[in-house]
């Protein structure tokens, strides 16, 4: 009787996804990214500053790359979205859970117009993005489960800018690359 008990909860729980959930973004207020820029000599930190709370849904506030604020969120469905707020809609950035080689739309580069996951595992996901511009746009960014943004090359008119990350903080534990 115990074991069947076990095992149905165990079903049940798989079935709703909380066993474990990969959150190849982890949004939380202080999470934060350093990414190295080297063909630039820079640095670059991505933060989750805060939150708003719009429509009923949590938004968590992020400062960018380029240093602009986004509001994101990961949804239940294994998307990470923005709120575009001029347009007052909901646009995706990521699609972790679309099939291998499947295209969607995205909006998480001014040139992306479509990307897919080119590669998955248990602990990466890797995504590819068509672009509309001649002369640049997003090509590639990988994830690591329970980190993030690991890499982002983007290619530009004065060449590729390739984002590799250095060091994490994720729920107060300091992370080095």
């Amino acid at each position: 009787m115990r074991n069947g008990l076990l095992m149905a909860t165990s079903f049940i729980l798989a079935g709703s996804g909380m066993l474990h959930a990969q959150n190849y973004f982890p949004l939380a207020v202080g999470n934060r990214w350093e990414y190295v820029d080297e063909a630039r000599n820079r640095r670059v930190i991505v933060e989750v500053t805060g939150v708003d709370e719009i429509s009923n849904k949590k938004w968590f506030k992020i400062r960018w790359l380029d240093g602009t604020e986004r509001l994101l969120q990961l949804d239940a469905q294994g998307q990470l979205l923005e709120l575009d707020r001029r347009r007052a809609e909901e646009v995706i950035w990521v699609n972790f859970a679309s099939p291998l080689g499947k295209t969607y739309q995205t909006r998480n580069d001014p040139c992306a117009e479509s990307a897919r996951v080119t590669a998955k595992d248990a602990n990466r996901v890797e995504i590819g993005y068509d672009n509309r511009c001649l002369d640049g746009g997003l090509l590639r960014e990988i994830y690591i489960d329970s980190v993030g943004l690991s890499e982002r090359i983007r290619v530009t008119y004065g060449g590729p800018m390739r984002y590799t990350l250095v060091s994490a903080r994720i729920a107060g534990h300091e992370l080095s690359f």
